[in-house]
C-alpha cells in the first residue's frame, strides 16, 4: 500500500529531464540487444552445427559486453539524477495537510507500477533470482507540482538491491501526474514497497 501526504509547492522541470534521460540510455541498449539477436538470426542461415556453435559464443559475448556497460551506464545514470536532482522549495503559505482535490496519479496505474518493477528484475536478473529472491526495499519519493520525481531515500536490507529497486522504478514507462489542491498543482509523497517474489 502507497502512503501519501500532500503539500503545496512551486514549479521545475529538471528531474523529468533527468528520467527521461535514463528512460533514452535503456532505449539504446535495448536496441542494440535486438540487433544483436537479428545478427546471430542472420548469420547462422546455412551453417553448420559447429559453425552455429562458434556463432553463437561470439554473439553471447558480444551481448554480455552489451549488459555489462548497460549496467554501467544505468548505475552511473542513477547516481547522477540522485546528485542533480532538485526538491521544490514549499510555497510561502506554507505546508497544507489536506487531502487534495485530485491525487497524484501513475498513467498505467498502480498495479502496472508494481508488475513493470518486478519484471524488470525478473527478465534481467534471471541469474541472480535466488539472490534477490529474500531481499526487499522501500523508495520514498514525491511527485512534484510539475510531474517531475523527487527521490527522497531508498530503504532495504541490502544496498545492491536497493540500487537495482531504484533502476527498476526509475525506468517504468508510465508518466506521473502531479496532485491538485486548491487551483494549483501540490507535492505527493510516497512510499513504494519493491520486495521481489518469485511466481510459481
Amino acid at each position: 500500500m502507497l502512503k501519501i501526504f500532500f503539500f503545496l509547492l512551486f514549479f521545475c522541470g529538471i528531474n523529468a529531464q533527468q528520467v527521461e534521460s535514463l528512460k533514452t540510455l535503456k532505449t539504446k541498449h535495448d536496441s542494440i540487444e535486438t540487433q544483436l539477436k537479428l545478427k546471430y538470426q542472420e548469420e547462422i542461415k546455412g551453417k553448420s552445427e559447429s559453425e552455429i556453435s562458434k556463432i553463437y559464443f561470439q554473439n553471447l559475448l558480444s551481448r554480455s559486453k552489451n549488459n555489462r556497460e548497460r549496467l554501467d551506464h544505468y548505475f552511473s545514470a542513477v547516481q547522477t539524477f540522485l546528485e542533480n536532482q532538485k526538491l521544490i522549495d514549499p510555497s510561502p503559505e506554507g505546508a497544507q495537510q489536506e487531502i487534495p482535490d485530485k491525487t497524484a496519479n501513475y498513467s498505467q496505474g498502480f498495479p502496472a507500477l508494481y508488475k513493470e518493477v518486478h519484471d524488470f528484475i525478473k527478465n534481467r536478473y534471471q541469474d541472480r533470482l535466488d539472490d534477490y529472491f529474500s531481499k526487499s526495499a522501500k523508495i520514498h519519493f514525491i511527485v512534484q507540482n510539475d510531474h517531475s520525481l523527487y527521490i527522497e531515500k531508498v530503504e532495504g536490507t541490502e544496498k545492491e538491491f536497493n540500487d537495482l529497486a531504484l533502476l527498476a522504478f526509475l525506468l517504468t514507462s508510465g508518466k506521473w501526474e502531479s496532485a491538485f489542491q486548491r487551483g494549483m498543482n501540490v507535492k505527493s509523497k510516497f512510499v513504494l514497497p519493491v520486495k521481489f517474489v518469485v511466481e510459481e
